[in-house]
């Protein structure tokens, strides 16, 4: 066995204090910078604060005007259309948010428990309750600029065990305030990367897009329309992918969101030839069961 206590990389055999590296190295002073000299330290507030949105709202004005005609667009299919269409494009937007998110949960698995709280396997649970919340939220009434408690389904002042849960309905109506002044679109992304930024749990990923396709159709703005959020993956989660400088952010956003309104119409179309298809070979069968 090789003696290593008295070891020495000068060849002093009598000096027994040479670092090992398998021991704990020295204590770092409190006081000691956490990042090497000449690093910044990574800074959100630019997520936060408003003006780079706005400039990078202003350069791609072309680009977020193509988005918005699209949205409008599938806004009118959806008030003319049937009402299951707004809730057949929610559960294809939920089914590929939570792959994106790493749950990776079907259409019909979602449709199954929504409906019947049916398709769970246990270890999933906790996954298809993100994906009923979603849904719940992309068509339901609640608003998260005038309701951030009810949106996120927090308990009630009386009810909650600590201030945490106050703390994250502060936090998300200071993020909305702060996009009044944006295109409802441009503070949906900024709203989607703050959120991320400042919440940590399983369920922050769901929670970051479902508030800001509902952001991104007017809501913070108190304008609902026919399509009550904004698709943003129903084409894979291009918008959502965004990293680095805002204006890298936003042009990313805006190409992903045109790629998923676009495909939420072309779906809309799909769906409508079918439905011709389907009333047309079932006009002769009798009965109440063929028409429904």
């Amino acid at each position: 066995m090789i003696d290593i206590s008295h070891s020495s990389p000068q060849g002093d055999p009598e000096d027994d204090t040479v670092d090992l590296w398998f021991l704990p190295g020295p204590d770092i002073d409190d006081e000691s910078p956490a990042f090497p000299t000449g690093i910044a330290p990574p800074d959100q507030a630019p997520l936060f604060d408003p003006a780079p949105w706005q400039e990078a709202q202003a350069l791609l004005s072309v680009e977020l005007a193509e988005v918005a005609a699209l949205s409008g667009a599938l806004s009118t299919r959806l008030r003319n259309g049937p009402e299951g269409w707004m809730h057949r494009l929610a559960l294809r937007e939920v089914a590929n948010l939570s792959w994106w998110a790493g749950d990776r949960l079907s259409e019909d698995r979602i449709s199954l428990w929504v409906l019947l709280r049916l398709a769970a396997t246990g270890d999933d649970t906790q996954a298809l309750s993100r994906a009923a919340w979603a849904i719940r939220r992309l068509t339901g009434p609640l608003d998260p600029m005038t309701n951030p408690a009810g949106f996120l389904e927090l308990p009630p002042e009386d009810q909650r065990p600590d201030d945490r849960a106050g703390e994250a309905a502060g936090d998300l109506q200071e993020i909305l305030d702060g996009g009044i002044g944006l295109h409802p679109i441009a503070a949906a992304s900024r709203a989607f990367f703050a959120w991320r930024s400042i919440r940590v749990s399983p369920a922050t990923d769901m929670e970051a897009a479902v508030i800001a396709e509902r952001v991104g159709r007017g809501a913070v703005h108190g304008r609902l329309g026919q399509a009550p959020f904004l698709p943003l993956a129903q084409t894979g989660p291009t918008a959502l992918r965004g990293q680095g400088p805002i204006m890298d952010r936003l042009s990313l956003w805006l190409r992903g969101a045109e790629e998923a309104n676009l495909s939420a119409l072309l779906h809309l179309d799909r769906l409508e030839r079918w439905q011709i298809r389907a009333e047309m070979d079932t006009r002769d069968l009798s009965g109440r069961t063929p028409p429904a």
